[in-house]
């Protein structure tokens, strides 16, 4: 399949702008839906629903042809697994490797200089006012005029005076320099939250499935239609990830398809995390401390937990139900089972429930 010249330069062009967006944002590992919009902004494809099928459709193309990696050697393809039906798009710092433009000029010699005379009707041409006075308005702002970051602390432009003079040139009767930069601040907070959750949301997709031997298969099955990391046992770096995902978004129905779980282990564990912050406060260990005191992590009957707390059998039983950990003295709930509540068994097959100590603080 052999590539336009159209499509070899458009192609180019892709490379440069998500090498800049790249060097400019330090980011890397992006996927395809991180780079797209910035080359929606460069007017390289229009944004779509999809929120970048055409530019992915593109990508396969140069694949095809062989000319990705010499096109685009930011590019990384990864072909589906299992389930998949559609390939990965990885986009990674490559300024070492970038192609070399050939520009093909067409000349002719004036008859009468004998000098060269350039006829390219390729070249771009004269910038149009509005689009300069476009890209002055984003710098005045604080923000990149191509890749829409905000722009460093210690950019020129971000110099009062430098800001002024550029903000009187373009209005010069009335100017709000502090209202009009704290909007692009707003901006450029919300892009990098969004090339956070999708980096985030790609390192999730890696990691390998584990299964506690205390959940029922058929319940793996039902759940996991629809939240592929259910009954996973949650990790020091997923809780992490959990925390700062908090931080940033409110939605926990987002934070939930982040982490391929149910909406309700996401706000258990967030309980959890809270009552544990709370608990460690007021204990006042140190981060040592701390590593040592979850490594210690016991587990207790409900009699035995209760006892930390002077309660009885039945109040640690009613409490677990009223917190719907447990259905009942024999049934631990989705839940309860993402807490770490789990069955304990005897020589003789008996079995019965048994609590992380450290759920006696909710006594």
């Amino acid at each position: 399949m052999k590539l336009s010249k159209n499509e070899v330069k458009k192609a180019l062009l892709i490379s440069k702008t998500i090498q800049e967006t790249i060097d400019i944002t330090g980011s890397t590992n992006l996927r395809s839906t991180d780079v797209f919009p910035y080359l929606v902004k460069k007017g390289l494809f229009e944004k779509d629903k999809h929120n970048g099928l055409y530019f992915r459709r593109f990508l396969n193309k140069l694949a095809k042809s062989g000319e990705l990696q010499s096109l685009i050697p930011q590019c990384a393809k990864v072909n589906p697994i299992k389930d998949q039906i559609f390939s990965e798009w990885y986009f990674h710092d490559a300024k070492d490797q970038m192609p070399k433009a050939k520009y093909k000029i067409k000349a002719k010699i004036n008859s009468n200089t004998n000098q060269l005379q350039n006829t390219d009707t390729d070249l771009d041409p004269k910038m149009p006012v509005k689009k300069a006075q476009d890209i002055v308005k984003a710098l005045i702002a604080g923000v990149n005029p191509i890749t829409g970051v905000y722009l460093d602390n210690q950019d020129i432009c971000l110099n009062p005076l430098v800001s002024e003079a550029l903000e009187v040139i373009i209005n010069p009767d009335s100017y709000d320099l502090y209202k009009i930069r704290e909007k692009a601040a707003k901006k450029a907070l919300l892009l990098n939250k969004e090339i956070w959750y999708n980096q985030t949301q790609s390192q999730i997709l890696k990691w390998p499935s584990s299964i506690s031997e205390d959940v029922n298969k058929a319940d793996i099955e039902k759940i996991r239609k629809t939240h592929a990391r259910a009954f996973e046992k949650w990790t020091d770096k997923e809780r992490d990830i959990l925390k700062k995902a908090n931080e940033l978004f409110e939605d926990k129905n987002r934070i939930a398809k982040l982490l391929q779980r149910t909406e309700g282990a996401v706000i258990a564990m967030l309980e959890y995390l809270e009552g544990h912050k709370s608990t460690s406060q007021q204990t006042q260990f140190n981060p040592v401390q701390k590593t040592e005191v979850i490594n210690r992590q016991k587990f207790l009957s409900a009699t035995a937990l209760g006892k930390l707390k002077d309660k009885n059998y039945q109040e640690v039983i009613n409490t677990m139900i009223n917190m719907k950990y447990i259905e009942n003295s024999n049934t631990i709930t989705y839940k309860g089972q993402e807490l770490g509540i789990k069955h304990k068994f005897n020589s003789k097959g008996e079995k019965w429930i048994v609590y992380p100590h450290s759920l006696a603080e909710i006594l």
